[in-house]
């Protein structure tokens, strides 16, 4: 999986930011992986995978949560690492 970083960081807090993501599946698993998570029917693996690249994929960024997924872009509040 891969990333992409839509537009600017939104400085929402004292450290806090928001991030608009979109993923990258790199092969057919992560590209189910993705469409499952956005009709909240993934499996526990895939749920996982997920969450993971989100934890820990984003160089720089610590995401905390997730606000919203369209497809593939997500919406993240996320602190910097920096």
């Amino acid at each position: 999986m891969n990333h992409a970083l839509i537009g600017e960081p939104i400085h929402i807090g004292e450290s806090l930011y928001e991030l608009t993501l979109r993923l990258i599946p790199e092969n057919t698993a992560e590209a189910k992986a993705l469409r499952n998570f956005e009709i909240q029917k993934p499996s526990d693996a895939e749920k996982e995978q997920i969450e993971t690249y989100l934890l820990l994929g984003i160089l720089g960024w610590s995401v905390l949560s997730i606000k919203n997924q369209i497809r593939n872009v997500f919406k993240v509040r996320a602190t910097t690492n920096l």
